[in-house]
């Protein structure tokens, strides 16, 4: 049985909340990630990193910290492409990184990772893929988020940088800056969702496929206004920053 098989945290109708041991916080982070849910294989991750540290005899707190420089965005596919979105935008030189793959240096010293809800969500049985609105709605989600995301915004750096994995929580940020959870400077923009299952919609957002290229009935090509409108806010944002250099 998996780990976390037995590890439900509430229920409220059609949602459920499981435990997922990503809590320990990156205080020191100077670029924040943040996705809606943590998914099946980043949950995998983090149990198996904590059970390793923990049976190396590592205390609570370390193995935490091990499980989620472990499993923050985990997978090769996952990781690769968050890369080539930073390589990119040029997020790295944003937080004085010399390439984009020291953000997954083996402490993930420069980066928080984290979630709306922090903790895994379902709906109906299935990873919970919902709009922010819906977070709000829904009594044991909004806790989660209030209680496992909102409350560690304070020991976050005042100037960490804020980025959105998709329009989820990308919504959730702007709902912080509206009310002053965070500065509106701190939040960067979004990227694409980098998972196995969305497609080549990377490969578009960062100019590696044309539209031209996609077949007529890709979805991928329902998300282009999207993917558009928020690859032209990074480049704003990062130009503004880094200077037209």
């Amino acid at each position: 049985m998996a780990p976390e098989a037995n590890t439900i945290i509430s229920t409220e109708g059609k949602y459920t909340l499981r435990y997922v041991p990503g809590e320990h916080v990156n205080t020191a982070a100077r670029l924040v990630f943040v996705g809606i849910t943590p998914g099946q294989n980043q949950i995998t991750e983090l149990y198996k990193a904590l059970r390793t540290a923990l049976l190396a005899g590592r205390s609570d707190d370390e193995a935490l910290r091990l499980a989620k420089a472990t499993g923050a965005f985990a997978g090769k596919v996952m990781r690769d492409r968050m890369t080539a979105m930073i390589r990119r935008f040029r997020i790295h030189e944003i937080i004085s990184a010399t390439e984009p793959e020291d953000i997954w240096d083996a402490g993930l010293k420069l980066l928080h990772a984290t979630s709306v809800v922090p903790h895994a969500a379902f709906k109906d049985g299935k990873m919970f893929n919902g709009p922010f609105a819906e977070v709000l709605k829904s009594r044991l989600l909004r806790e989660c988020f209030e209680q496992d995301f909102l409350s560690t915004l304070p020991a976050l750096a005042a100037d960490a940088r804020f980025i959105a994995i998709g329009p989820t929580p990308q919504d959730a940020l702007r709902w912080c800056v509206e009310n002053r959870k965070l500065s509106g400077s701190q939040v960067l923009g979004a990227f694409a969702h980098p998972s196995g299952s969305a497609g080549s919609q990377v490969s578009y957002f960062i100019g590696k496929k044309a539209l031209d290229e996609f077949h007529p009935g890709d979805p991928v090509l329902k998300r282009v206004p999207w993917l558009n409108r928020e690859r032209d806010k990074l480049d704003s944002a990062v130009k503004q920053i880094l200077g037209a250099g």
